[in-house]
């Protein structure tokens, strides 16, 4: 595949590193040092702005598969995408950080030209959502443009769902179990399937209602959550906290900042102050919280907050990591979980590069999960999900129709311009292919 990378940052210098062995992949970038780094790699590079045109027809827009604009500006990665595909760029992916500009994790911006807006901001947001509320799931990745999600849980002795039927497990409303793994097999269950101790489950449903297995797997007792930085990753984690009736503390520096969190959020209290501020996390009880979470914009503050937490006795404690080399540093400082912006938004582009699928994600190399949007001469549009013929090892997990999701049952048809999730074993994937020629 022809792939363009504008911005040489952590996720356009990862992507380069990832793709160049079996893609040609051009980086455009405007820095003198980031562009004579990037030149460490065997891939072309040029300097210049990734919004010209004639820097981009100079890339080879026209013949380009994929041009993903990750530069630090949300402005220019619009801009330059919306020029590439103007230029005949097959698809073009751009990271925004703004809110106005993108108010959920992933969105389709088809009519500016861009096949999908990603906010790293909100994927950080929602990844802190799945160690909160489903510690022991080991997957969670947002498809379709973010309103399904699949996720896997390691079932222990303690979970209900052990010695149960599929069909006996009250999983939450549009929410699926599409498929085990089961030691070295995998296999789609029927409803008679008993599920066992150590088995993986892999369930698909609305990001919304996914979350509520929480109930079943021994997640249900978060009550008292301390975030140190009122920032987007901050107002969106507490607003979906306060959602699901978590009593949470919030503290921000920044007293303008506190008066719009205030006017943002209704039973969130609102602390002025710094997170490292000892006497502030002492008068606050912060020992006594299930968890502390801090995600300010200084890896520091982070760093020192969540130490301090730590030492108090809080239960988990999670840590926002900006810089790349700090990723490593805070497991070894004995803080529970940090989480990467920049590695969540690395992590939602790479199964997108697919030049047959929408996506194309990989789990423990068991299970394949392909994205893609329907097409009227496709056979898998010819009949209900029961009469098509899929393999007995594959299962149709979700079909998104003008925005609406369907977890849909065997008499549910895929009708063109939907957007279907298929769920299946590495054996299935030839003849799945067959039906979407």
């Amino acid at each position: 595949m022809q792939i363009i990378i504008i911005g040489a940052g952590l996720v356009g210098m990862s992507l380069a590193e990832k793709l160049c062995e079996d893609n040609s992949v051009t980086i455009i970038e405007k820095d003198e040092n980031a562009s004579k780094k990037a030149e460490e790699l065997d891939i072309k590079v040029i300097k210049g702005n990734g919004a010209n045109i004639n820097v981009l027809k100079d890339a080879g827009v026209d013949r380009a598969d994929f041009v993903i604009s990750v530069t630090e500006g949300d402005e220019m990665n619009i801009i330059s995408s919306t020029t590439a595909k103007f230029c005949g760029a097959k698809k073009t992916i751009a990271r925004v950080r703004n809110t106005e500009y993108i108010s959920s994790p992933l969105e389709k911006r088809q009519e500016l030209g861009i096949d999908l807006l990603i906010n790293p901001e909100l994927l950080l947001a929602y990844k802190i959502v799945q160690i909160l509320f489903i510690p022991s799931s080991e997957n969670f990745t947002l498809l379709s443009s973010g309103k399904i999600g699949f996720f896997e849980i390691r079932l222990s002795k303690e979970d209900p769902f052990v010695g149960k039927a599929i069909k006996d497990c009250d999983f939450p409303d549009f929410t699926l179990a599409t498929a085990v793994i089961r030691g070295e097999n995998i296999f789609v269950p029927t409803g008679d399937d008993v599920l066992l101790e150590g088995d993986k489950i892999i369930l698909v449903g609305k990001e919304e209602s996914i979350f509520e297995v929480r109930k079943f797997v021994g997640a249900n007792d978060l009550k008292d959550v301390l975030i140190a930085g009122g920032g987007t990753v901050g107002l969106y984690l507490a607003k979906y906290l306060e959602e699901n009736d978590v009593n949470i503390k919030l503290i921000e520096k920044d007293k303008r900042r506190c008066d719009l969190l205030a006017s943002e959020l209704n039973n969130v209290l609102i602390l002025n102050g710094d997170g490292t501020d000892v006497d502030l996390l002492i008068r606050e009880n912060a020992s006594e919280c299930d968890a502390a979470i801090s995600v300010t914009n200084s890896d520091e503050t982070n760093l020192i907050s969540s130490l301090l937490l730590k030492q108090m006795g809080c239960k988990k404690t999670i840590a926002r990591v900006n810089k790349d080399a700090y990723l490593s540093l805070y497991k070894t400082l004995g803080i529970d979980f940090e989480v990467s912006p920049k590695v969540e938004t690395f992590r939602v582009i790479l199964p997108r590069l697919t030049p047959n699928f929408n996506s194309v994600n990989t789990i423990e190399g068991k299970v394949k999960i392909i994205e893609f949007t329907a097409e009227e001469k496709m056979p898998i549009t010819r009949g209900a999900l029961r009469e098509i013929g899929l393999p007995k090892g594959a299962i149709a997990g979700a079909i998104i129709r003008n925005g609406e999701v369907i977890i849909p049952k065997g008499d549910d048809m895929i009708k063109a311009g939907d957007d279907v999730v298929i769920f299946m074993g590495e054996d299935e994937l030839k003849r799945v292919r067959i039906l979407l020629k």
